[in-house]
C-alpha cells in the first residue's frame, strides 16, 4: 500500500519558498551535469587529429553541455510552479562577457541542438530529374551548414560562466534554507 503524502501546512510564503528551493536544486543539478560535459569535452577537444569516436563524442559532449545549460534558463510550460525559472534569477551576477556567452549558448540550444531550425542550417531543397527517368522529378534537401561542436574558446569561457552560475545557486540556496526548513520537510 503506498504511503499518503503529507499534506505542507507551511503559510503560503513558505510554500513558495520550497518550490523556488526545489528549483534551485534541479539548477544546481544541470549545472553540475553541464560542467561535467564541459571537463570531458575539453579534454576531447585538445586532440589534434580525433578519431571518427572521438568526433561523435565531441558532438554528443557539445549537445549535451548545451542542453544541460540551458535546462534552467528555459522554463517548463507544464507546471506552473516550474515556470517561474530560479536560473533567470541568476543571470544579473554575470558580467557582460559571460552574459555574450550565455546568450549565445541560448541561441546554440535553440537553433541548433535542441531544436531544428532549417535557416539555421541553411537547408535548401531543390527540384532535380531522376537520372533513371528524366521525366520524373525528384526532391533533393541540401544543407549548407552542419552542427559544429564547440570550440576550447567557448568551452573555457562557459565553463567560467557554468562556475559563477553555480556558485549564485548555492548562495540562493542558502539564503532559502531559514525559510525551507522552519516547517519541516517537503
Amino acid at each position: 500500500m503506498r504511503a499518503r503524502k503529507q499534506r505542507n501546512r507551511a503559510p503560503a510564503e513558505a510554500r513558495e519558498a520550497q518550490r523556488k528551493y526545489k528549483r534551485v536544486v534541479l539548477t544546481y543539478f544541470d549545472l553540475i551535469e553541464a560542467r561535467s560535459f564541459l571537463v570531458v569535452l575539453r579534454r576531447y577537444l585538445q586532440s589534434d587529429d580525433p578519431s571518427p569516436d572521438e568526433r561523435l563524442l565531441i558532438e554528443a559532449l557539445s549537445t549535451a553541455t548545451v542542453v544541460a545549460y540551458a535546462r534552467p534558463f528555459s522554463g517548463n510550460h507544464e507546471r506552473k510552479d516550474a515556470a517561474a525559472s530560479v536560473g533567470r534569477d541568476l543571470l544579473p551576477t554575470l558580467s557582460t562577457e559571460q552574459r555574450r556567452w550565455h546568450d549565445r549558448v541560448i541561441e546554440l540550444r535553440r537553433t541548433q541542438f535542441a531544436h531544428t531550425d532549417s535557416e539555421a542550417a541553411n537547408v535548401n531543397v531543390s527540384v532535380i530529374p531522376d537520372w533513371r527517368t528524366q521525366n520524373v522529378f525528384r526532391a533533393l534537401p541540401v544543407s549548407n551548414a552542419l552542427r559544429a561542436p564547440l570550440t576550447v574558446e567557448f568551452t573555457d569561457a562557459l565553463l567560467g560562466v557554468v562556475e559563477e552560475l553555480i556558485k549564485q545557486a548555492v548562495s540562493l540556496q542558502l539564503q532559502l534554507d531559514p525559510i525551507v526548513t522552519a516547517y519541516g520537510s517537503f
